[in-house]
């Protein structure tokens, strides 16, 4: 309930997608019944509708569906399903005197684009506002709600692996966004360091390379033309992972997941696009809290906690994710 109850705070449920309610009254310890979402698996539903417009275009439609590598933009889809709507509304009303069979707007296309960014928008709303999040969100958890009523939405099952990260992981991730987005290899090794990835040698130029492919971007320039799995074993194999930060990991699956349901659809996504706009705003809070408090984010311990830790000194994070000690004046 808790990632239902935020996303419906947020404005996003049941606005733009659905996520199931739990029975209580019928769940127990062995059995959890929840709402019943009506539709198909948007993979499947969305193969579906291409099939639909290749044909529509007819030997047009099947060169470009040979062709192009990218699918239509999010922009060129909202035109031309505007066009395609004005041509139905004119069919229909032409056929009152012609006998044409009336066309619903089920008959649309679907903006494949637009059900892309809305899954990649709704879980970095999950992680970056919520900071609780559905750590397994692969193809077959994702459902097309209401095409037949030509609205689309998503409908999102199997909460199964939920992760919650604290403020100071929301933090860390923000500024990697930003990292990311600027292609700050420097800012990015320290970052990846800070939130816990330990390796053998600690090489940064290593440790940007598996950041930059886990969480944002897997296209060739990237990946050297390798597959982002052989890729990722090169790095293992030149400094090996000592230790990883789960609840990391967990965003960088999320990331990966959504980056390949993006592929299937021929809509290839850079995650930063997508998630800056959320960690601008929660670095701007940070910003307005730490400028309001100096002490915000800043944490003491009691001084018998930790070996060596003295009366007045402040715990922070070092660079391989452990926890070391600094003057707190």
């Amino acid at each position: 309930m808790t990632v239902r109850n935020n996303l419906v705070k947020g404005g996003i449920v049941p606005s733009r997608c659905e996520v199931p309610r739990p029975y209580f009254e019928y769940c127990t310890k062995d059995v959890l019944v929840m709402e019943e979402l009506a539709g198909k698996k948007m993979v499947e539903a969305l193969e579906e509708d291409a099939d639909r417009y290749v044909a529509r275009l007819g030997k047009r439609g099947e060169e470009l569906a040979k062709s192009a590598t990218v699918g239509p933009s999010r922009k060129a889809m909202d035109v031309y399903i505007a066009a395609e709507n004005w041509r139905r509304q004119y069919r229909n009303v032409t056929g009152l005197f012609t006998g044409h069979k009336w066309e619903g707007r089920e008959t649309l296309p679907i903006n494949h684009a637009r059900m892309v960014d809305e899954m990649i928008d709704v879980h970095g709303h999950e992680i970056f506002v919520d900071g609780y999040f559905n750590g397994d969100p692969h193809p077959g958890n994702v459902l097309l709600l209401d095409a037949d009523k030509g609205k689309p939405r998503l409908g999102l099952i199997d909460y199964g692996q939920v992760k919650k990260l604290s403020r100071e992981q929301i933090v860390i991730l923000s500024k990697m966004m930003v990292a990311l987005q600027e292609e700050d290899d420097e800012e990015i090794a320290k970052l990846i360091f800070e939130a816990g990835y330990i390796t053998r040698d600690s090489r940064p130029d290593l440790a940007a390379k598996y950041a930059r492919v886990t969480l944002d971007v897997d296209n060739k320039s990237v990946c050297n033309g390798k597959h982002v799995q052989v890729f990722l074993e090169e790095i293992q194999a030149l400094d090996p992972v000592v230790d990883l930060p789960r609840d990391f990991v967990m965003v960088a699956r999320v990331s990966l997941m959504l980056r390949g349901l993006g592929h299937a659809l021929k809509q290839p996504r850079r995650m930063s696009d997508r998630w800056l706009p959320f960690a601008r705003r929660v670095l701007a809070e940070e910003a307005r809290l730490k400028k309001e408090n100096p002490m915000h984010g800043v944490y003491f311990i009691e001084s018998d906690k930790f070996k060596g830790a003295k009366e007045g000194m402040v715990f922070t994070r070092g660079k391989k994710g452990l926890g070391y000690y600094k003057d707190g004046n």
